[in-house]
């Protein structure tokens, strides 16, 4: 929980609201029905690591009562001790039955009235509430409203972006319309989101009109885990070694593990198919995938019943049996040793996802020392790429996929490796530091004072790569020449995408700005407490999807002779990607020639010789610094940029001072002559802050 000197000195009182699932105290059956999954796990481990805080005097955690003996008699019970801080009480509704998370808005104004009377049962209110899943959110608005109790909400999968995933005609069988109806309401009332991942707080949350960039937090989930080497791993139950026995003929050989609910998302077919068209492979390693728990594939339900009969499927195509394991039951409590027995055997752990808001599962493996194959959609891919313990990629791209698995199994420098470095991963991502971060937030909404940017007089705007980055020297003397200057806004501009900008600025511990500015100025964040802290501007967003297609875009350029597209992880909604290998600046007049007859407008931007960005027409490092001088209400004339490629070029040109360090490309040479722009003599940072000493009494 941290020391004391780092815990806030207001005691808190918190109720957490899950009303979807079987939510009981631990063991869990996790998969027993479709909607008791990760957002139970997520919130109990939460609860766990707030219950060690000494700023955390009480918890209760609210969910629905409901009578069904298949599932258990304890889900009737309306009070239910979890630990000495903290009870559960379950609230009845209109009916008693078990209800699924789609029909769940059928329950809510009976729910609703049930929360009011237990809260004016308590002596004391809640000092803050944490919900979980829009029909959550519902109930906490209106708590919100009637009790003046702040809440925070987690919306763990939301409809919208399922409905992206799957399609509309998939979703059109549910209560799809009630879901998103809910989650406007939750997003919109709620006074501060809190996401695990900067795909969800961007990408997602962005696809509701309630969304307010200036109120979601990331705070990323933990594992509860406490990182182990191999040879201190728990063993295996004698039940799950028989279970695994039943299905392999050489158990011994390395394990291809999955740990997912049957359902179409967590996208398990394509990793059959993986294993299924890779022979190699399958002489290697044996794929074992626990999908939930069940006792025949007749009883369970609609779409889990499907996935499984889909699976079992695959397995008879392609001839699986004693290479595939399917195993009908496993308890919480053997899940960490079922990642350490995959690690022990030098295996991989596999989510092929085909999309993960976080995957909690990700970090459980790392903390076994397990290297992952994870998809690139959502926070896995973000995981993987800030800490490098595996590989992240197209989940559909099934061939691919076998590929990877094998290479890793094969290569034991490679596997230890990416096993080092998930438990380096498992050690920073904890529950105590999600603990610390939400009681920040927790303390900043009780006492209504909302951390608001300083108004200052100037703005800094600098590239990152070769401009800060390149010497790590300077740089720490740019970081104190900055410190000093208060009166400046400082401000990141790169064309990398957010999660490799973040991850090379904590490496090489820049100073923090106040916004970072993104993939070729497409995406605008503000800044928090930390990088971890980042809000995507909605409006900048908004502004730059008007008339703008990636695919019309990525059609009209096909076919370009000497013109690759980048991977799929390094394209953006607002931004098409290319390679010139060659270095041929010719291509870059076909490309424009090319959108111009497809009378497409767009920015066309060519960096490091290389590199070649298709963007919106309103959009540059030059537009978005612009957008900030409005924003902070600084004129241009008062903005420093600072760069040294030809994405810079249009930022450098409207700046009031414009900064070239001495290793700038020659795209750069177009500014030789131009009375606004300073060539440094020094390189990288020391080039930026000779500039900013020889331009600060000139600049407005």
């Amino acid at each position: 929980g941290g020391s004391p000197e780092t815990q806030a000195h207001v005691p808190m009182f918190i109720l957490h609201i899950a009303l979807q699932g079987c939510l009981k105290s631990p063991p869990i059956s996790y998969g027993v029905t479709p909607d008791t999954g990760g957002h139970i796990k997520f919130l109990l481990d939460e609860v766990d690591a707030l219950s060690e805080r000494t700023d955390v005097t009480r918890q209760i955690i609210v969910t629905r009562r409901f009578e069904d003996e298949g599932l258990g008699s304890i889900y009737a019970q309306e009070e239910e001790i979890y630990d000495a801080k903290t009870e559960i009480i379950r609230l009845s509704g209109k009916t008693s039955d078990y209800i699924s998370k789609e029909k769940m808005w059928t329950e809510h104004e009976h729910l609703t009235a049930a929360l009011f009377d237990v809260l004016e049962s308590l002596e004391t209110l809640p000092d803050l509430i944490h919900a979980h899943y829009a029909d959550a959110g519902v109930l906490a608005a209106e708590v919100q409203k009637k009790f003046g109790v702040p809440f925070v909400f987690s919306g763990h999968s939301l409809g919208r972006m399922k409905e992206k995933i799957v399609g509309r005609e998939a979703v059109a069988c549910l209560d799809f319309d009630e879901r998103v109806k809910a989650e406007e309401l939750a997003i919109r009332n709620a006074d501060c989101v809190i996401t695990s991942s900067m795909d969800e707080a961007t990408h997602q949350l962005s696809l509701y009109d309630s969304y307010k960039s200036r109120k979601t937090r990331v705070v990323p989930a933990g594992s509860s885990f406490e990182p182990q080497p191999l040879d201190r791993l728990p063993p295996c139950s004698q039940r799950i070694h028989e279970q695994l026995e039943d299905f392999l003929k050489r158990p011994e050989k390395p394990m291809i593990l999955a740990i997912a609910r049957p359902v179409k998302r967590k996208n398990l077919r394509d990793l059959v198919h993986a294993y299924g068209k890779n022979p190699e492979l399958q002489e290697m390693a044996n794929l074992v995938i626990f999908a939930g728990v069940r006792t025949s594939v007749s009883d369970m339900e609609g779409e889990q019943q499907q996935v499984m009969r889909e699976l079992l499927e695959l397995i008879d195509h392609y001839n699986l049996y004693g290479k595939c394991a399917l195993p009908k039951h496993h308890e919480e409590v053997d899940v960490r040793a079922i990642y350490s027995m995959a690690a022990r055997s030098g295996g991989v752990f596999v989510n092929p996802a085909l999309h993960e808001p976080f995957g909690l599962t990700v970090i459980e493996a790392a903390a076994c020392g397990l290297p992952v194959v994870v998809t690139s959609f959502g926070g896995p891919g973000e995981i993987v790429e800030r800490y490098g313990h595996g590989v992240a990629l197209d989940p559909t791209d099934s061939v691919t996929m076998g590929g990877e698995i094998l290479n890793i199994i094969s290569d034991e420098e490679r596997w230890n490796e990416f096993s080092r470095q998930g438990l380096q991963a498992a050690r920073e991502l904890g529950w105590n530091k999600f603990a610390e971060d939400f009681v920040t937030i927790a303390q900043s909404l009780i006492e209504d004072q909302e951390v608001m940017p300083t108004n200052r007089e100037r703005i800094i705007c600098c590239d990152i790569d070769n401009t800060l980055t390149g010497c790590k020297q300077s740089l720490k003397k740019l970081s104190v020449w900055l410190k000093d200057r208060p009166n400046y806004n400082f401000v990141i501009s790169t064309g990398r995408k957010v999660s490799e900008a973040v991850r090379i600025l904590k490496d090489w511990k820049s100073p923090l700005p106040q916004y970072l500015i993104t993939s070729v100025g497409t995406e605008i964040y503000k800044v928090g407490r930390s990088l971890d802290d980042l809000s995507l501007d909605i409006y900048w967003k908004k502004k730059l999807e008007q008339d703008w297609s990636f695919l019309l875009m990525s059609r009209a350029l096909e076919g370009i002779p000497g013109l690759e597209l980048q991977p799929d992880e390094d394209q953006r909604p607002l931004k098409v990607g290319y390679l010139i290998p060659s270095g041929d600046g010719r291509i870059v007049t076909q490309v424009r020639k090319a959108l111009e007859r497809a009378d497409l407008q767009a920015n066309v931007i060519f960096s490091h010789g290389e590199y070649l960005d298709i963007i919106p027409k309103v959009s540059s490092k030059g537009h978005a610094l612009r957008y900030m001088s409005d924003l902070a209400s600084i004129p241009m004339s008062s903005c420093i940029a600072a760069g040294d490629s030809g994405n810079d070029l249009e930022m450098l040109e409207v700046a009031g001072v414009g900064i070239v360090v001495a290793n700038k490309t020659n795209e750069l040479d177009l500014l030789t002559g131009r009375d606004n722009v300073y060539f440094s003599r020094a390189k990288f940072a020391a080039g930026v802050l000779e500039g900013l000493e020889e331009s600060e009494g000139l600049i407005a």
